[in-house]
């Protein structure tokens, strides 16, 4: 048997009730999402379906550029020590997209396994 009191009880309600309100808005977000892609996909051009933003097809000079290696890197630390940082004073916003929810997401196992 577990022990409850009317304050535990409260916060287990209040905890549902977020967790409600987070399944709803995601997934409001993955069908406005859904449907932005549609639309895109529909009302793209041919050069648009046909370039690929990410290939430019140019060489990048700097892929062997030694400073440039340091300066990514350098760039990469500094990102993971800002979001560190965020968690560690309870400033990480993290937003209601990016929170994997079980029954929402693929390959999410939590409480009702």
């Amino acid at each position: 048997a577990i022990a409850t009191s009317p304050d535990n009880i409260t916060v287990a309600s209040k905890s549902l009730e977020l967790r409600a309100d987070v399944v709803q808005r995601k997934l409001a977000h993955l069908a406005e999402q859904a449907k932005k892609a549609e639309d895109a996909q529909a009302n793209a051009t041919l050069d648009e379906l046909l370039n690929d933003d990410d290939d430019d097809a140019w060489a990048n000079d700097d892929e062997d550029d030694e400073a440039a290696q340091l300066a990514k890197a350098a760039k990469e630390e500094k990102k993971k020590q800002a979001a560190a940082l965020a968690k560690a004073t309870g400033k990480d916003a993290q937003d209601v997209t990016k929170v994997m929810l079980e029954g929402v997401d693929d390959n999410v196992l939590g409480m009702q396994w």
